[in-house]
């Protein structure tokens, strides 16, 4: 259900028993499986397309997609849920796929609360990636029904523009906020070398910084294929949104924001020093709890399923006075 600030909001009970799911009856499919379907959630006829891969009477376990992954889960990614009690159920943001766009992230966030009120699920653990970051913990604000929150590959760095690697990569977003023509050129450029080259090579480039993104890219080749696609119709709004939301400073993110929230940020053993600083200052700035999977960046979460339930349940376990609780292990 809605709810209101949470600053001063006691720590609500745990759910128990069958979990409700009115998800295979809101999507035009009325299945549950690993592919898309679509749901009218709003008065106004806004979609959103979704996954769900489990039965319902486990665990939800949401996903909200990163721009540089708007695809399927992994198989075996939801398949280790699934043995784990979760139901996996991934969200193409508005702007992917066929959700309908919404140009700032809380208009997002109001399209997929209105996903959730329709959903009608309870004890949710919601998972929002990379650029997706912003909206997942706007989201996480409106709702009693999701217990736990994680912000896996969040971009919190001060210094984002010195960690953006490969430099090509980093000219390539600096030119998409200059201006909506100028992220429409580095867009083209995108879109005309995953054309020409392929995917995987134009991928290969974007993740050798870290070699658990590449194995990733190796085992899950086939899985890129419907990514492209999705980036290929992207439009440059959406792009250069993408790109705002998740590099230029959030007014949203106060000191001690989510100081006492069940959230939990996610980063990588792999990434640099550097990067591992600025993003702990910034946890500590805004009152998160943090935790390192052992490799990878973007993709983490999908290559360790077992350590990320094993994250939830650690984190759900532990108790929180005060803040105390900073740092999971693995």
């Amino acid at each position: 259900m809605n709810r209101g600030s949470s600053k001063s909001r006691a720590r609500r009970p745990r759910a128990s028993g069958p979990r409700g799911n009115r998800l295979d009856r809101l999507g035009d499919v009325n299945r549950i499986g690993r592919f898309w379907q679509n749901a009218e959630v709003t008065p106004a006829g806004e979609t959103v397309e979704f996954m769900q891969y489990g039965d319902e009477g486990l665990r939800p376990f949401i996903i909200l997609n990163s721009a540089d992954y708007p695809g399927l889960p992994p198989q075996r990614f939801c398949q280790r849920l699934q043995a784990a009690g979760y139901c996996t159920i991934a969200v193409q943001r508005p702007g992917f796929g066929a959700s309908t766009p919404a140009p700032t992230p809380e208009g997002q966030a109001r399209i997929l609360n209105a996903f959730l009120e329709r959903a009608g699920l309870a004890d949710i653990v919601l998972m929002a990636m990379g650029s997706g970051v912003p909206i997942g913990y706007r989201l996480a604000e409106l709702r009693d029904d999701i217990a736990v929150t994680l912000l896996a590959n969040p971009t919190f760095n001060a210094e984002i523009f010195e960690e953006l690697r490969p430099e090509w990569f980093a000219r390539l977003v600096e030119q998409a906020m200059a201006s909506p023509a100028m992220a429409r050129a580095s867009l083209t450029w995108i879109k005309g070398n995953a054309r020409l080259f392929g995917h995987h090579q134009l991928f290969e480039k974007w993740y050798s910084k870290h070699p658990g993104d590449l194995e990733f890219l190796k085992a899950h080749g086939d899985e890129f294929d419907e990514v492209v696609s999705a980036l290929l119709a992207l439009d440059t709004q959406t792009f250069r949104n993408e790109i705002i939301m998740s590099l230029q400073p959030d007014p949203f993110l106060t000191q001690g924001r989510f100081s006492g929230r069940d959230m939990l940020a996610i980063s990588s053993e792999e990434t640099s020093a550097s990067w591992k600083r600025g993003f702990e200052a910034e946890v500590r700035r805004l009152g998160l709890s943090r935790a390192y999977l052992p490799a990878g960046d973007s993709f983490a979460p999908f290559l360790f399923p077992d350590r990320l339930v094993g994250l939830v349940e650690q984190f759900a376990r532990q108790a929180r006075p005060s803040g105390l609780r900073n740092s999971i292990q693995a």
